[in-house]
């Protein structure tokens, strides 16, 4: 009776044992695979975050908005002076390097003009001049330069062919009313690309705090994480070597029986 009472506590306890050895096995498995968890996002939030193109996040002007702010239902005639016709005249006589994408802008802010009114119309808007306000003046970062200027492009053939702007009577209205809606094309798009700038600013500074955040967080619960992972080494051990102890009883208790 008393053998197989001890048969069935050897039985029960090593299956107790068993479980508990498993669990500890699963315990330490969940804590290694934190601790890799934690590592790696350590490592992400240490590195630096990578800006992201301001492009995406920039959207270009609507011509018909503009064009409803900009363009009145009547246009009065203005003259020019001699004066103001004389120093256009001689800006534009200046040998300057122009970029190609200026010249197609102007070409196309002259097509609500006639052939007999393209002499005049383009006095008023000398290359030189709109070479050097849309290249030197017009506050924008240099990499947004070209973009800026090829949808330019675009937006001048839109103001070109507005019919609104052909019916104005009126030469020198009609060039005053094209540069002004021309330009207000160009302010509203230097507005978006600072709006889409301070964007990608933003998102920036939002992932380094969400980074500070998760570095702080991580470094609390590292320790913690290391600290069970360890415990459970030593557990582990613990049993290993009390089953070893016991194993040497027992064959301690058979050699003497």
């Amino acid at each position: 009776m008393t053998g197989t009472r001890t048969l069935f506590l050897d039985r029960l306890e090593a299956k107790y044992v068993g479980f508990y050895r498993w669990l500890l096995l699963l315990i330490g498995v969940f804590s290694f695979l934190g601790f890799v968890i934690l590592a790696a996002s350590l490592l992400w939030t240490t590195s630096s975050t990578q800006t992201e193109p301001s492009s995406e996040y920039f959207v270009e002007p609507n011509w018909q908005e503009i064009r409803r702010s900009v363009l009145p239902l009547r246009m009065k005639p203005e003259k020019g002076t001699q004066d103001d016709k004389r120093e256009a005249t001689d800006r534009e006589e200046i040998d300057v390097a122009v970029h190609p994408l200026v010249v197609k802008i102007r070409t196309n802010l002259l097509k609500p003009f006639e052939k007999h009114e393209i002499e005049m119309a383009e006095k008023y808007l000398p290359k030189r001049v709109l070479n050097e306000w849309l290249l030197e003046e017009v506050s924008i970062p240099s990499n947004w330069r070209e973009t800026m200027l090829k949808d330019l492009v675009t937006a001048s053939l839109l103001i070109g062919r507005d019919e609104r702007i052909k019916r104005v009577a009126s030469v020198d209205g009609r060039i005053k009313i094209v540069y002004e809606a021309f330009e207000a094309y160009v302010v509203d798009y230097t507005q978006r690309v600072g709006v889409a700038i301070a964007t990608v600013e933003r998102r920036m500074d939002e992932k380094e705090a969400e980074k500070a955040r998760l570095t702080s967080q991580i470094f609390m619960l590292l320790p913690i994480v290391v600290a069970i992972f360890l415990s459970m080494i030593g557990l582990v051990l613990m049993i290993r070597m009390e089953l070893h102890l016991r194993q040497l009883a027992k064959d301690y208790h058979k050699a003497n029986a």
